[in-house]
């Protein structure tokens, strides 16, 4: 029987250079954007290799916050572990939706910056098919077209969605190094630039694809309209300021819309992979969704 994933050996180790044998009887399995020593890990029983040396999401956010001149505040590290779990190779799926109540102030979107920044360098950081990693995760095959899209909505306007969420979402990104290098734009060939010049837009950031055949990365800024999230394949979908649903019609709309998003992270991405998570202050309306 093989040994359950948490009990098997998933350490880390540094390859110096690979087998010159196994290089040459796979000519071009090694991307060759890939410089120094390669790294990999035996997850399920199968060997991933990683273009630099996998980080644990609060290893990440703290780098990132470094770039920022910030720290983390305990609660926050402490959130995001509970998203993402510690380990630095294996997808948490200990849970498939949250919701976190912050009081006005308490960085909250700091958290998700951290996060969603966090995916995208997990996925970008495997050599090869991110799919077949995935799938393992999934307990499902993957078809390797599909895009992992990184949604929010937001509950106050599709503004808020822009200049709260994305903006900052956009700069975790840029401030995502390795070596004095855009971590993105060094691994991935991603241009950094916005408004047309580059990969980043007002609205989506759509990373180049993992080769010609597979999908990609894709963040959106949506708004609270139901039909938001449909046609999309949902790897983390977030949900902001749900505590504004302030109307008994205003919380119908969020409960659907939270309905829509759930089954799309749950349908897309299965056995905890996808994630539903809701953030905001609580206003203790009769009609606040939190």
């Amino acid at each position: 029987m093989a040994a359950p994933v948490s009990i098997i050996d998933q350490t880390i180790k540094v390859l110096d250079k690979l087998d010159k044998k196994v290089e040459d009887s796979n000519p071009g399995s090694i991307d060759p954007r890939i410089s120094g020593g390669h790294h990999s890990a035996v997850i399920k029983g199968k060997t991933f290799y990683f273009k630099t040396k996998p980080v644990s999401v609060i290893e990440h956010a703290r780098e990132v916050a470094g770039v920022y001149g910030i720290e983390l505040s305990p609660n926050q590290e402490k959130i995001l572990a509970e998203l993402r779990g510690t380990d630095p190779v294996i997808w948490d799926t200990s849970c498939d939706e949250m919701f976190l109540l912050v009081g006005q102030g308490g960085g909250k979107n700091t958290v998700m910056e951290m996060d969603g920044s966090y995916q995208a360098r997990y996925l970008c950081n495997v050599v090869g098919n991110p799919y077949e990693l995935m799938s393992l995760f999934c307990d499902k095959p993957l078809a390797k077209n599909l895009n992992f899209e990184i949604t929010n909505n937001s509950l106050v306007s599709a503004s808020q969605a822009d200049t709260v969420f994305f903006d900052r979402i956009k700069t975790a990104l840029k401030s995502t190094m390795i070596e004095g290098e855009n971590f993105f734009a060094k691994y991935m060939g991603m241009n950094m630039k916005e408004e047309g010049l580059g990969d980043i837009k007002s609205k989506v950031i759509e990373f180049p694809r993992f080769s010609a055949e597979m999908g990609g990365i894709v963040f959106h800024s949506l708004d609270s309209k139901i039909s938001s999230p449909e046609g999309k394949t949902i790897l983390t979908g977030y949900m902001d300021e749900p505590s504004r649903a302030e109307t008994q019609n205003a919380f119908q709309q969020a409960k659907k819309l939270y309905g829509v998003i759930r089954g799309n992270t749950t349908g897309r991405f299965k056995n905890g992979v996808g994630k539903t998570i809701a953030f905001s202050y609580p206003n203790m309306s009769e009609w606040d969704l939190t």
